[in-house]
């Protein structure tokens, strides 16, 4: 199979991938599309570019630059003159007059001379030194000097200022050509005295020259004209790209020689329905399929039901008969009370229990009770100075006391219950006939009464 068969097989019997290569078919037409929309507004926007180029290069043509600085530009075609960033018409001059300041500069000239006198001490010194040189540069270098001189002032015309007023319906508004100090004899002051006079003249000129009432606009000049026929041009064919919308042609590759005269609806149409035709069959096998397993396994489940019921009843069947038999029975008789028994016997030790453990914290509840009322006749024998009664409840109190008690127990194992309890009533009747003697009566009435 070539790879053209491969790539068509794939795109007739897969919808998914034939949904991919749709959708790539889109993307490039719509590429290509924006594309071209893209590239014929590029041609619009240079063409627009171009334009204004030319416009500005025949407004240029236009104005005349007057003098070598081109301060003032004069438009003959649209009677206007352009001065100091200013636009005005011909209509609106009235004259011009040079406006000029002159000024002097004093120069001051000094000439001086100098004399050097020879000096006898220093020749002295100096040929000792070096000899007869050394004289010669003694004398002179140690000599004094005399200066003389002369001062000369001189006096040069200058100009700080050279310009042009233009005389305006209403104001005045002056060209300044020089603002600077130069003297009457340089090159800078006759050149700009020789522009303002030019531009005097020129301003003169146009003073006297009617505004055309007619002018050409330069939006109107057969070079602009030809890019605005380009550019309306290149809109209309930006209009006709963008309303020829993608038709998302499908390639020959992806058809077979049977449907190459359907067109691309209805060919993609009949390999849906192909697409649908396909999964129903697909799903009806599936059903199928299905359908036969849980068949297949209900039978091996009822199989495996009468299976297990032949085996329980046989089951059954053996044990009735074991049953039956009067030495099982009797032996199931004889396991039944053994159970009951048991039962009952793990019943009894739990309740035992439960009773022992409530009887003990009862009597602890109740030693402590007790212990404590002792200690209250301890007090009471205490505070009346019977120390004899109070070392006898003491003991009573000991001997009824739970956590005493127990203490004792692990040291003397013969003491029991009995014996604290009997010692505590022995202690505490002698404890009171002892405290009834060495009390008075009526704090023994309170006492009992308490």
């Amino acid at each position: 199979m070539t790879k053209e068969e491969k790539e068509l097989y794939r795109f007739v019997e897969k919808p998914a991938y034939r949904k991919k290569i749709l959708a790539k078919i889109r993307r490039e037409q719509d590429s290509q599309y924006e594309k071209r929309i893209k590239m014929l507004r590029s041609e619009k926007d240079e063409l627009i570019s171009q334009r204004k180029k030319e416009i500005q290069r025949l407004s240029k043509t236009r104005w005349e630059r007057i003098g070598s600085r081109g301060i003032v530009l004069v438009n003959l075609a649209e009677g206007k003159v352009k001065l100091n960033q200013a636009v005005v018409r011909f209509s609106d001059i009235a004259g011009a007059e040079l406006n000029i300041q002159f000024s002097n500069r004093i120069i001051t000239q000094t000439t001086e001379k100098s004399k050097k006198h020879v000096s006898l001490g220093g020749a002295v010194l100096g040929g000792l030194v070096s000899g007869g040189l050394g004289a010669v540069v003694g004398g002179v270098g140690l000599g004094k000097t005399t200066t003389t001189g002369t001062s000369v002032s001189t006096e040069i015309p200058i100009c700080t200022h050279i310009g042009v007023n233009v005389l305006m319906k209403g104001y005045v508004s002056e060209i300044v050509l020089l603002s600077r100090a130069v003297e009457e004899s340089s090159s800078a002051f006759a050149k700009a005295e020789r522009e303002a006079q030019e531009i005097i003249a020129t301003l003169h000129a146009v003073a006297n020259i009617s505004v055309p009432t007619e002018c050409l606009r330069i939006e109107d000049e057969p070079s602009v004209r030809e890019f605005d026929e380009e550019i309306l041009n290149i809109e209309q064919e930006i209009e006709k790209a963008i309303g020829d919308k993608s038709t998302y042609k499908l390639p020959n590759i992806y058809r077979t020689v049977e449907q190459r005269d359907m067109s691309d609806g209805e060919y993609l149409a009949y390999l849906d329905s192909q697409a649908l035709a396909r999964d129903k069959e697909k799903k009806v096998v599936k059903e199928k399929v299905i359908k036969e397993k849980v068949i297949k396994e209900k039978k091996e489940k009822d199989k495996h039901r009468v299976k297990e019921k032949k085996v329980i009843k046989a089951k059954v069947d053996g044990v009735t008969a074991v049953f039956q038999h009067p030495c099982v029975k009797e032996n199931i008789i004889k396991e039944k009370l053994v159970k009951e028994k048991k039962v009952k016997t793990n019943i009894r030790p739990k309740i035992t229990h439960i009773v022992n453990k409530s009887g003990v914290m009862i009597r602890v509840v109740c030693g402590w009770g007790i212990s404590l009322f002792a200690l209250m006749f301890v007090l009471a024998s205490l505070i009346q100075g019977g120390i004899a009664s109070a070392f006898i409840f003491g003991l009573s109190a000991l001997s009824i006391n739970p956590w005493v008690y127990k203490c004792l127990k692990s040291k003397m194992s013969f003491l029991n219950k009995k014996m604290a309890i009997l010692l505590f009533i022995v202690t505490f009747i002698i404890g009171i006939v002892v405290f009834t003697t060495s009390t008075p009566s009526a704090m023994v009435q309170d006492l009992v009464i308490i």
